[in-house]
């Protein structure tokens, strides 16, 4: 309602500026062919794709989209937020898991969020934040993985990469080992430059069933490469671009589980 106030909203120098991002980042506001390629990669049952049509379109229990401006104002509502405001400035940190260099206070703590650095910052260096380890996040982290992010955000995370999946009751997290100091202690499972990180608490190590699993991703993955992504035909280049990185992402994670579930200790040292 607000952007469609457009110069007459008290909120106007922002939502102006919200309006002049580019529609089409998230998925879910992508091309056919797009939406039909990255739907053939995500995991079986995934929103990704449809969230904004399954739960806000004609036949959704929301309905509350009925045309394109309102996907993208959804999108953008999204795609821009933190927990249940839009904050400016704030909506332009970028995220990075490996190097959240920023803190904050709850947003719930009085009208206000206090942000600083986590540590001295040096002259040129970016600032970073976590769009799902945040102190508002609520364990958001348990139940979000690199697939969410590309479905809520429209980019593949740097590493560490997260994958859940949530019907077989597998969660864990891909790092690259140059990522942390020679010297510097680590738990999780080394493989070559990788290390990988499984969730025990609320999810299982993968025994011989998992890891049977696991292999059928592998083998579904790859014949996703040879049937659905041997070329780009008329999608367009930035979700092309997205689909093939998350494609190579989800691949190799899955890969690299199979490897670091078939080793017996869950620790290992950079040392």
């Amino acid at each position: 309602e607000e952007m469609k106030l457009g110069s007459e909203s008290e909120f106007a120098p922002y939502t102006e500026y919200i309006m002049t991002q580019q529609r089409g980042q998230l998925p879910a506001t992508w091309s056919k062919a797009g939406k039909d390629a990255l739907r053939a990669v995500a995991f079986q049952g995934s929103d990704i794709v449809d969230w904004i049509t399954d739960r806000f379109g004609e036949n959704g229990e929301n309905h509350c989209v009925s045309d394109k401006d309102e996907e993208h104002a959804m999108a953008l509502s999204v795609q821009r937020g933190y927990d249940s405001a839009l904050i400016p400035i704030w909506d332009m940190f970028n995220h990075w898991n490996g190097n959240i260099n920023t803190e904050n206070d709850s947003i719930w703590d009085g009208n206000k969020l206090v942000i600083r650095t986590a540590w001295q910052i040096e002259e040129g260096e970016e600032l970073y934040a976590s769009y799902d380890s945040c102190l508002d996040c609520q364990d958001l982290d348990y139940s979000w993985g690199t697939q969410e992010i590309l479905r809520d955000f429209g980019f593949v995370e740097f590493h560490p990469h997260r994958w859940i999946f949530e019907g077989k009751s597998m969660w864990f997290e891909v790092w690259r080992r140059d990522q942390f100091d020679e010297d510097e202690e680590y738990e999780g499972i080394s493989i070559g430059e990788y290390l990988i990180s499984w969730e025990t608490e609320y999810h299982k190590f993968p025994g011989d069933e998992g890891i049977t699993l696991l292999k059928e991703e592998v083998q579904r993955l790859e014949r996703v490469a040879q049937e659905e992504l041997k070329e780009q035909g008329s999608i367009p280049d930035h979700e092309w671009n997205n689909i093939k990185q998350f494609h190579e992402a989800v691949l190799l994670g899955t890969k690299l589980a199979i490897e670091s579930a078939k080793t017996p200790s869950t620790c290992s040292s950079s040392s």
